[in-house]
């Protein structure tokens, strides 16, 4: 008797392509942990309006086919880098371990096959030709996991009974955690800092099916990257109010430190949002604001940096 699949044996390799859309033969595949992997591929069945003399519809139209979903992932101290090379292509790397990696924003994004796989059934669904549309990360006080949040949009599906790599490579997981992370604003310990939300659109355009006898993506082209997030904080000066009033630039860098490792956003210049605080009880006061990323003459040259410090030797794709 067959067994119902399982998510507990469930699957996530990710390899990177040389040509969009096309799976590297013997690709070097890197197995991800993951929470949850919503990547499937949708095809629309179009209703048609023609007409035969009965009331009796007709057979329907197939649309194109749609690849797209979202993966969250635990925040960890090594497999972050390869998503890392997702979100902006290879870091440029120093150090002689533990080794320091350092991501910016380019011009270009790589793509990904991706395989998701229901190991105990023998089957696999394989997305070539994707990438990374958002990214979010929620960093916050409490007893939460820490997890991120990514967007995929892909060209094809592919089902097979075997997986495109017998032998994955897999970085050992050590998470990062809440309590290990820190918030400067201005270069300055932000330490009534409660929360800190980053959101990356990587502006995609996805709009890019082709005639191509399949009804896929032909490509994913880049736009403007859009940083943007919210900041949490206790309301006991007017400081970062008075930033927002005035349009004065500043900037945020959250950091997460595990022992001699370490993981650091660094958002180099940016406006916060107008927004004064409301009262709504007689507890404690919050400060929320909304905040917008962006490059006019920062050292770093960079809208977005983002710095890995592990025992990882090279992300090099």
């Amino acid at each position: 008797m067959k067994r119902q699949a399982r998510g507990m044996k469930g699957a996530l390799a990710l390899a990177f392509e040389t040509t969009y859309g096309v799976t590297p033969t013997l690709p070097a595949a890197y197995k991800i942990p993951f929470n949850s992997n919503t990547l499937t591929a949708k095809q629309t069945l179009i209703d048609p309006n023609t007409i035969t003399g009965r009331r009796d519809p007709v057979e329907p139209g197939m649309g194109q086919i749609d690849v797209s979903g979202s993966l969250t992932l635990p925040l960890d101290v090594r497999n972050i880098g390869l998503i890392l090379n997702g979100m902006f292509g290879e870091p440029t790397t120093t150090g002689s371990g533990p080794y320091t990696h350092v991501w910016k924003v380019h011009d270009d994004m790589p793509s990904m096959t991706l395989e998701k796989s229901f190991s105990d059934l023998g089957e696999y669904a394989t997305y070539p030709g994707c990438k990374i549309s958002k990214f979010t990360l929620n960093t916050a006080v409490g007893n939460n996991e820490t997890t991120y949040n990514l967007d995929v949009m892909g060209a094809d599906e592919i089902l097979a009974n075997s997986s495109m790599s017998a032998n994955p490579s897999e970085l050992k997981l050590l998470r990062f955690n809440q309590f290990q992370a820190a918030v400067e604003e201005g270069g300055v310990l932000l330490a009534t800092c409660r929360q800190l939300d980053l959101d990356f659109d990587f502006g995609l355009d996805g709009d890019t099916w082709c005639l191509n006898g399949k009804g896929t993506r032909g490509d994913i082209v880049e736009g403007i990257i859009q940083p943007t997030g919210t900041i949490e904080a206790l309301f006991k000066d007017a400081t970062l109010l008075d930033k927002a009033i005035a349009g004065e630039n500043t900037s945020l860098k959250l950091t997460f430190k595990r022992e001699e490792h370490s993981l650091e956003f660094l958002l180099p210049e940016l406006l916060f949002e107008r927004a004064t605080p409301t009262i709504e009880g007689p507890k404690g006061l919050l400060l929320s604001m909304g905040f917008r990323s962006f490059y006019r003459d920062n050292y770093e040259n960079t809208s977005i940096q983002v710095t890995l410090k592990n025992d990882v030797e090279s992300y090099a794709i």
